[in-house]
């Protein structure tokens, strides 16, 4: 990903170990956030057959926030930009999911009408950011994948 991050500037890069270890705490993010979702117990209901309306609006939330970034990374990565692929990315993990949705989603957590479409929405928006940053982490996103599969929810 810190490789990624310089292609606006060329074929030439003038490597900055700052920016390395920038990448190496976006990867203890990642791997926290997950340790967070995968810690989390779904209950006994069922949540594959949960409306979008019965979604707390934090989660409705993510999920847009989840569908612009994802349109953003297709659209960088079709450009051939992958700085701006690597700092969508970066923005929606760290900004919008681990600084304010996880923190969020605490509340719903511990309400159990709420748990289970919470877990479920933290499982999915955790499963599609996986696959986004796989061609640039494969195997950080690949073994937390595997992981997150083997959760009671996925």
């Amino acid at each position: 990903l810190a490789l990624a991050s310089y292609m606006h500037n060329g074929p030439a890069i003038n490597l900055d170990l700052s920016r390395v270890v920038t990448w190496r705490h976006f990867g203890n993010k990642v791997w926290n956030a997950t340790r967070f979702v995968l810690m989390q117990e779904p209950g006994n209901d069922s949540a594959n057959n949960i409306a979008p309306v019965q979604l707390p609006l934090e989660a409705r939330w993510i999920l847009s926030k989840l569908s612009r970034t994802t349109a953003s990374c297709h659209e960088a990565l079709a450009a051939k930009e992958l700085d701006k692929f690597t700092q969508a990315l970066q923005e929606f993990f760290i900004g919008d999911f681990c600084d304010v949705f996880l923190e969020a989603s605490k509340g719903p957590l511990g309400d159990p009408s709420q748990r289970v479409p919470t877990v479920r929405v933290l499982v999915d928006v955790l499963d599609v950011s996986l696959r986004l940053m796989h061609p640039f982490a494969p195997f950080i996103s690949e073994e937390l994948w595997h992981r997150l599969r083997m959760h009671p929810i996925a």
